[in-house]
């Protein structure tokens, strides 16, 4: 599931106690299932049963991942499904048809699954798991994890738990995980919506009602644009998909060009050198590291790692030594990266697991 490591490094990666994990050692390795080596890492002799599955659901796509819980995630499958929340509950039926499908194209049937996880683009309550502090339009109020079981499953003897948590932090879950091992590690989504998930050592900083870090709601511009949380000048206002594509709509109709139709399209035209398109994501990018810069007055952390579908975008024009992250004394230090582009479908298959532990 995760990379070798030591039983210290396994506590980490858990949240359990080093004795937890010692004792849980120990039983598998006089069970023959793992091996101690001279470094003292621990090493897989008989592989886990079972499928962990992991659902990203945005706001116009859903992706679903899947592997054996043995494997490393890049022996992951996916299935994209072109449905969102956005419009209405159709994704949840196809999402279930997708998980069908994708486990079958493993070799295994729906009662091998043993985790399901699910990323959404809402703050998680974890008490009620319902959407914590102001909810945006798009989120649903319903227990969405206990409906999308119900499609999977045949009652009465059949029973599946899905776990659920904002897409931000089941990111930032993976990438500290697998790529970038920070103690402390803020994950920005950006795609049609902006949120932020924060990690202290093993820990997602959630706050009272789940909605702590959320990114998309600090100011770019006290005096800017209306947002849905009734608050003016917030960041998503300024560089979420959508605003980005209006952006360059408007410009290139203004000077009689034909515009991106999708934000792949507008990434690719700026990684061409249009400059329309260029400066769209400049623009974006400004606005980004202010509020960046501000968060890190807060919340300090080693690392920022920037993801969802404009992320790729962002990495073109957030060069090094012409980003306002390097002129700061407060951000001078943070490491910033980006994240894989499926970093929710396998942090929200990664969630599964762990909650699954506790």
């Amino acid at each position: 599931m995760c990379n070798p490591g030591n039983q210290a490094d396994l506590a980490k990666r858990t949240g359990l106690s080093v004795a937890t994990v010692s004792v849980a050692a120990r039983g598998m390795i006089k069970e023959g299932i793992i091996t101690e080596t001279t470094k003292r890492e621990l090493r897989i002799n008989k592989a886990a049963t079972g499928v962990a599955v992991g659902v990203s659901v945005g706001l116009r796509q859903v992706t679903v991942a899947s592997r054996l819980v043995h494997e490393a995630p890049n022996q992951t499958r996916f299935r994209r499904i072109d449905l969102g929340v956005s419009g209405g509950d159709e994704w949840m039926t196809e999402t279930a048809n997708a998980i069908h499908e994708i486990v079958g194209k493993i070799g295994e049937h729906r009662s091998d699954i043993v985790t399901i996880g699910m990323g959404v683009p809402w703050s998680v309550d974890p008490r009620t798991l319902m959407p914590g502090g102001p909810a945006p339009p798009w989120a649903d109020s319903r227990p969405i994890g206990k409906l999308v079981a119900e499609k999977l499953t045949h009652p009465p003897d059949d029973e599946i738990k899905v776990v659920v948590e904002t897409d931000a932090r089941v990111a930032a879950l993976y990438e500290q995980t697998y790529n970038y091992p920070y103690e402390t590690l803020l994950f920005v989504q950006i795609s049609a919506h902006v949120l932020g998930g924060q990690l202290q050592g093993p820990l997602l900083h959630k706050g009272a009602d789940g909605s702590a870090t959320n990114v998309g709601h600090l100011k770019a511009d006290f005096a800017g644009k209306d947002c849905w949380c009734g608050e003016r000048g917030c960041l998503e206002r300024y560089v979420n998909s959508s605003i980005l594509l209006e952006e360059a709509f408007v410009k290139c109709r203004a000077q009689q060009t034909e515009p991106p139709m999708s934000i792949e399209q507008l990434i690719a035209r700026a990684e061409a050198h249009d400059p329309i398109c260029l400066e769209v994501l400049r623009s974006a990018a400004a606005q980004l590291s202010r509020v960046l810069i501000e968060a890190s007055k807060m919340a300090k952390t080693h690392a920022i790692v920037i993801g969802g579908t404009v992320a790729p975008g962002l990495a073109l024009v957030l060069n090094r030594g012409n980003r306002d992250l390097d002129r700061s004394e407060w951000t001078r230090k943070i490491r910033l990266h980006f994240g894989d582009v499926d970093s929710s479908a396998q942090g929200a298959l990664l969630f599964g697991l762990t909650s699954h532990l506790h």
